[in-house]
């Protein structure tokens, strides 16, 4: 509800903007007011977050409720009786990593051990893993 809200309200902005003249100085003092919600946004490292607080984008949890329907005792009434069970679990975002494989290629060199002296090493294939991206995934809890 409250989301419909705020974006009925945007696009009655939007509206009425089409039908208002404005000057580059109404532009530069909202620019002004933009750039100083996001520089206390930065400096604060995200705490305090006006735009993100109001569109609903920073909610670190939430509470999701799952509805079970379970069938009553027959015995008491010829219809079924529902009653329903709520669980309360929280969500937590999770960063997933990507890991990939590579190869590199060390080539062949020569290498003194004692007693041995100079060995000669072929060249070969090295592999390992590398992170390349990753997504985000909502993990719940039980």
């Amino acid at each position: 509800m409250k989301k419909t809200l705020i974006i009925f309200f945007a696009v009655i902005l939007c509206l009425l903007g089409v039908k208002t003249y404005s000057y580059a100085s109404d532009w530069d003092t909202a620019g002004k007011a933009l750039a100083i919600i996001e520089g206390l946004r930065v400096i604060t490292g995200g705490q305090v977050d006006v735009v993100g607080s109001i569109t609903g984008i920073n909610r670190p949890r939430e509470v999701v409720r799952e509805r079970v329907y379970v069938r009553g005792e027959p015995r008491r009434s010829f219809y079924p009786v529902y009653r329903h069970r709520h669980e309360v679990r929280y969500s937590q975002r999770v960063w997933v990593p990507h890991m990939v494989w590579r190869e590199q290629y060390v080539p062949s060199r020569t290498e003194y051990k004692p007693g041995y002296g100079y060995i000669v090493i072929d060249g070969y294939y090295e592999r390992f893993q590398v992170q390349e991206g990753g997504h985000w995934e909502i993990v719940y809890s039980d």
